[in-house]
């Protein structure tokens, strides 16, 4: 293909090779292109105004959400309640106080639109070591099934409108029990200490109060990723313990099963084992859920 630029600048020139090599009535294809390039660049034009004027309209929305936000956000502050954290509850050892912190949680996001609550936390915190230990209900499998039990219910109950928030409680499973109390580490635990203990919250939860959510962990159970494991989004999760709602991805986890686990040639391979072992929705936005895996999907592959 010619250069065009350089076709515009000098037609006498390429005029004047085509007439070497070809007949006259080619010369009139210089003609052409050059008038599709002077159209080409007068609708390329308009196009950059157009754009232009569509982000600077844009931002000024923006201003204004923002601006609408901030004062919303102000006058929330005035009337929000704050709660403290999972281990502080614990304390307390008082399910009924939970379920009642629950009804507020889910009663103050349902008025912002928000109907997913991400909580409660079910890891048990056995290891000090790991950053986390406040966001848990401490070491003990039944009292944290009771108290997060309490607080799913309180969550999801059905406000007066008949809107109701789904707790998605976190994360399945092991979390907490990182090799060395590092974060997202392999937590190397045995099928019967999986079920019997660390899975106990979360059964509670489902058994005794209907949790619609669950989040798998960021770590490997035992060498193997939770967030493409069919063994326990599936296996575990839905055939052995009758959860029956949507699994949403912990932020960025299946991303990292192709960028730290090295899962995958392609992101796509990555979302269609997640997608495959059981995972229904990709978090924060789509990544491996993406165009690519899209595309398979429609063409048969």
């Amino acid at each position: 293909m010619i250069d065009v630029k350089f076709l515009r600048e000098n037609p006498e020139i390429v005029k004047e090779n085509i007439r070497k090599k070809f007949q006259d009535e080619k010369l009139v294809l210089v003609d052409e292109v050059i008038a599709l390039d002077a159209e080409y660049r007068a609708a390329k034009g308009k196009c950059d105004e157009l754009r232009a004027r569509r982000n600077a309209v844009s931002k000024q929305i923006g201003g204004f959400m923002a601006k609408g936000d901030r004062e919303a956000a102000e006058a929330a502050k005035k009337e929000a309640a704050a709660i403290g954290e999972e281990l502080a509850a614990l304390s307390a050892r008082e399910p009924e106080l939970e379920e009642q912190i629950g009804q507020i949680v889910g009663r103050q996001e349902r008025a912002f639109g928000i109907t997913y609550t991400l909580a409660p936390v079910l890891d048990l915190g056995r290891d000090a070591r790991m950053g986390r230990q406040g966001e848990t209900y401490g070491e003990d499998p039944t009292l944290a099934a009771a108290l997060g039990s309490a607080y799913v219910k309180g969550v999801q109950q059905q406000d007066e409108s008949g809107r109701r928030t789904d707790a998605v409680a976190k994360h399945f499973l092991g979390f907490h029990l990182g090799a060395s109390g590092i974060h997202g580490a392999d937590s190397q635990i045995s099928p019967r200490e999986l079920r019997e203990i660390h899975a106990k919250p979360f059964q509670a939860a489902i058994t005794e109060a209907g949790m619609k959510g669950i989040m798998p962990c960021y770590c490997s159970l035992n060498g193997e990723p939770a967030s493409i494991s069919r063994h326990i989004m599936t296996e575990l999760l839905r055939d052995e313990m009758g959860f029956d709602g949507v699994v949403f991805s912990d932020y960025g986890a299946i991303s990292n099963a192709y960028e730290v686990d090295h899962i995958g040639e392609e992101k796509a391979d990555v979302g269609y084992q997640a997608m495959e072992a059981g995972m229904d929705l990709e978090l924060p936005r789509p990544d491996c859920f993406n165009p690519e895996l899209l595309r398979r999907f429609e063409s048969g592959e």
